[in-house]
């Protein structure tokens, strides 16, 4: 599974991509080293991302939601929804940002809330590793 790597309800309450390609090439290096044939690892793709209430967009692109209510977690996922590929390929025609890339994470995002989701580029680099 190359998804729902990182969970925003134990992040430091910034949007981010649930993939990004560098935590995702550690998975895949934690059971090559286990003595998995890197050629028996199938790839499995989320078709949905991640939609941020964002109360706090930064210039930078940079999207805080939430601090937590709920003991012992930092952040608080009541504000995150997943939404269905289909419904952010149609955000991006009302977006205030059209579609930017998250180099880092090496991910697309949108601003109308903040979204985050795998494309074939994304999930393209992780495939070639």
């Amino acid at each position: 599974m190359s998804y729902d790597e990182q969970s925003p309800l134990w992040s430091n309450c910034i949007a981010r991509a649930n993939a990004p390609y560098k935590q995702t090439l550690v998975g895949y290096d934690h059971y090559i080293r286990m003595g998995i044939n890197p050629k028996k690892l199938v790839m499995g793709v989320p078709w949905y991302g991640y939609d941020y209430t964002c109360p706090n967009l930064v210039k930078d692109h940079v999207c805080f939601f939430a601090k937590n209510v709920f003991s012992g977690a930092p952040c608080n996922n009541a504000t995150i929804r997943q939404a269905p590929y289909r419904i952010i390929m149609t955000l991006e025609k009302t977006s205030t940002s059209g579609i930017l890339w998250d180099e880092e994470q090496k991910a697309p995002f949108l601003e109308y809330k903040d979204i985050t989701w795998e494309n074939l580029k994304s999930k393209g680099r992780t495939q070639e590793y």
